[in-house]
Parts: structure tokens; sequence; C-alpha cells
């Protein structure tokens, strides 16, 4: 199973997909009021999957503070986002400076908060009922230039998080692992 929670400004999208024996189940909504229910082979998941992730086109995109690919501590991001909205920017040089960087990462963390437009989270479940049910979830982050992802990794520094930019049609690639592991 896979559970879709798309929110770009005020649009929100919710898609279910349930697959077995090469076949997929969809059900999606925008209002919760009109549904869209659709069956298809397994080899078309992927194009289903990147079609709830396009982005609507009136949604601007542009340059974005953020880079392509970016690896901080977690800790770090994870003050920031609270700092950011305080408009506590002596503090967030404050945290910035207890970490070696290498880059000004202040403008960067600052933009993680202001530039967020909208996220997906997708959730993945066994729910077969053969074993006990495992979930795993892919976010991302809608932010000035489109959609990031958002990886959690553990280093011999600690927890970090892991922000690449991504294009709709890269989710069923960065859900790949997740289902893997669900079905192990």
């Amino acid at each position: 199973a896979v559970d879709l929670d798309v929110t770009v400004g005020d649009v929100r999208v919710r898609a279910w997909h349930r697959e077995r024996g090469g076949a997929v189940a969809s059900l999606a909504t925008a209002d919760g009021i009109v549904f869209e229910l659709s069956w298809f082979p397994a080899e078309r998941w992927a194009a289903e999957l990147a079609r709830t992730a396009v982005l609507p086109e009136h949604v601007p995109t542009g340059p974005s503070a953020v880079p392509a690919l970016l690896d901080l501590p977690y800790g770090l991001v994870d003050a920031a986002a609270e700092a950011e909205p305080a408009r506590r920017d002596g503090l967030l040089s404050a945290l910035a400076a207890q970490h070696d960087i290498g880059l000004d990462v202040v403008p960067v963390l600052a933009a993680l908060s202001t530039e967020t437009a909208g996220r997906l989270r997708a959730l993945v479940a066994d729910i077969s009922g053969k074993q006990t049910t495992v979930a795993g979830v892919v976010s991302w982050l809608l932010l000035a230039d489109g959609w990031h992802a958002l990886r959690t990794h553990r280093t011999e520094a600690g927890d970090r998080l892991e922000v690449r930019r991504v294009e709709a049609a890269d989710l069923a690639t960065e859900l790949a692992p997740v289902l893997a592991e669900v079905r192990a």
C-alpha cells in the first residue's frame, strides 16, 4: 500500500494505491467530494506516482537559496525550523557556528522555512496480513525551485538530513527502497 498526501499552497490531494498480483488500484481526491478510481498494470505504477507529484500550472518556480544537494546535521535543521518562524536570525547564526559546514548556511536554513510552499508525504505499508505491517515514509518539500526530497541518515558524527532536488518522475525511484524494505 502507498498512501500519498500532497499539499501545494491551499490545495491538498490524497491518493491511495494498492498493489497485488501485478495490478494496482488507485483512489484519489483533491476535494474529498469528487474521486478518481483507476486500475492499471503494475508496470504503469511509476507513471501514476509521478502524476501525483506534478505541480499545477499556476505554481511558479524560480531560483532557490537551497542548493540542489545539501547534507546537514539533523539537529541544526530541526533547531533552525523552530528559530526561523520566530525571526531569531541571531540564533540561526549561533547554531550554524556550532557546526563546521563549509558554506554560509544561515540563508540556506532560513530558506528551508521561508520558501516552503508545499509538501509531499508517501506512507508505504504491507497490508497483506501475512506478516506484521511495516511502514516507511518518503517526504518531500516544495521549495522555490520545485520538489526536494528529505532523507535522514546516520553517520559517525550523528544524525543528518540530506535535502536533494528531485522531479515528479523521481517519486517511484524514491519509493523503491522503502517498498523493498516493507516487502522484505
